[in-house]
């Protein structure tokens, strides 16, 4: 079995507050941490595409607020780190961005509704970056708190 951490965190930007403040979350990012070789590194959809960080880097801008470890098998280890390396330098989904708002204006009228533009080809948001590492396939329509509430009753909080 290999570990992995899955982590969510805040920059404390003006888009982390926004994000917090519209999602009603308290995180703004969501990541995870792999060790590759000796080092630690994130692994993560931020910016303008999806990337691996150093982690000593990542924590120069970003508060670590909690971690919670998965252990994955040898075989989804492998299969993980392939599509990693695949998706790396992918878009960074601010569309699906813009779908989320209607997401959540709909949440909060008491509807669900689908991301009118989630795809999960083309681009990804971190939340759903970080979930299939723990196989949840992404839908669009989760918040960082909704992942963080998934990963405090299934995972082993470790911070």
């Amino acid at each position: 079995m290999k570990t992995l951490i899955v982590g969510f965190s805040d920059g404390g930007n003006l888009f982390s507050k926004l994000i917090k403040w519209v999602t009603g979350s308290k995180v703004s990012h969501t990541f995870v941490k792999l060790n590759i070789d000796g080092v630690d590194v994130v692994y993560q959809a931020s910016g303008l595409c999806i990337n691996h960080e150093n982690y000593d880097i990542f924590l120069d801008h970003e508060l670590v607020v909690e971690l919670y470890e998965a252990s994955i098998t040898e075989e989804d280890w492998a299969e993980q780190s392939r599509r990693r390396w695949q998706s790396v330098g992918r878009a960074y989904g601010w569309k699906e961005i813009i779908g989320f708002v209607w997401v959540l204006a709909w949440r909060r009228l008491g509807r669900k509704v689908k991301n009118p533009f989630f795809d999960g080809q083309h681009s990804d948001i971190c939340v759903d970056e970080a979930a299939w590492h723990i196989g949840i396939e992404g839908d669009g329509t989760w918040t960082p708190e909704d992942f963080r509430h998934c990963c405090e009753q299934n995972l082993k909080r470790v911070k």
